[in-house]
């Protein structure tokens, strides 16, 4: 398909953890089939990065061939249940930048530049939940990442870059119900300058979920049919 306009999709896969191996790299490979686009993956650092793990040289391949990009998620993806406890209903303390301390800091700082040397490359940064204090955003920033991702916005090192996100991220019925009104009213405002870069997120659990795999497939083949690109998500910024 021939794409004529500055419309773009980006397709990303969040939580995939270095630890996964075989059953991330089958997982990986079953989504870009599916979705027939290139795929932004959201990496979890769990474990100490090596070149030889299984799942990094499957990534160093995709990334070659410009199937995938890499996005740094993350050591631990969690906070202690004693922070962020007024916004808790939405982060259910899977936020780990909200939390202030040096261990977060220095995990970060080592987890991120390990990553970048192992795949060769600098790389985008997302907080999960697309949530951090403003001190961690600092932290993140100072890294001089290609971008570093929240809910709305997408900053690089000159611009912020506006790119609502449609996500699910959840295997309760009534999460779903209204996580799915509120990405049909993101959807909306995708057909409306300047929110025509967008981004598109799977979880894990949304891969065991055919209702929410169905609600994803067919945002995407619509607005593939309406000249959106789909692009990695570096290839979003200006």
């Amino acid at each position: 398909m021939q794409y004529k306009n500055n419309k773009k999709i980006s397709i990303a896969l969040h939580d995939v953890r270095v630890s996964s191996g075989n059953s991330g790299i089958q997982m990986i490979s079953k989504l870009i089939t599916t979705i027939d686009s290139p795929l932004t993956i959201h990496l979890i650092c769990d474990i100490q990065i090596i070149k030889n793990n299984k799942l990094i040289l499957f990534l160093i391949e995709q990334i070659k061939e410009n199937k995938i990009e890499v996005v740094y998620h993350g050591v631990t993806h969690k906070c202690k249940n004693s922070i962020g406890k007024f916004t808790s209903f939405y982060h259910n303390y899977e936020a780990e930048f909200l939390e202030n301390s040096l261990i977060v800091s220095s995990n970060t700082k080592y987890a991120f530049q390990n990553l970048k040397m192992i795949l060769n490359q600098n790389l985008g940064i997302c907080p999960p939940c697309w949530i951090s204090t403003k001190e961690n955003f600092k932290m993140l920033k100072s890294l001089n990442p290609l971008y570093v991702e929240k809910m709305i916005f997408i900053f690089n090192q000159k611009n912020k870059n506006i790119s609502p996100v449609i996500s699910l991220g959840s295997s309760k019925d009534k999460d779903l119900f209204l996580l799915k009104i509120l990405g049909n009213i993101t959807y909306l405002f995708t057909f409306i300058y300047p929110f025509q870069k967008v981004r598109l997120v799977f979880h894990l659990c949304d891969l065991k979920n055919q209702k929410s795999m169905s609600y994803f497939i067919k945002k995407i083949n619509y607005l593939k049919s309406k000249n959106f690109k789909p692009v990695l998500l570096k290839d979003l910024l200006d």
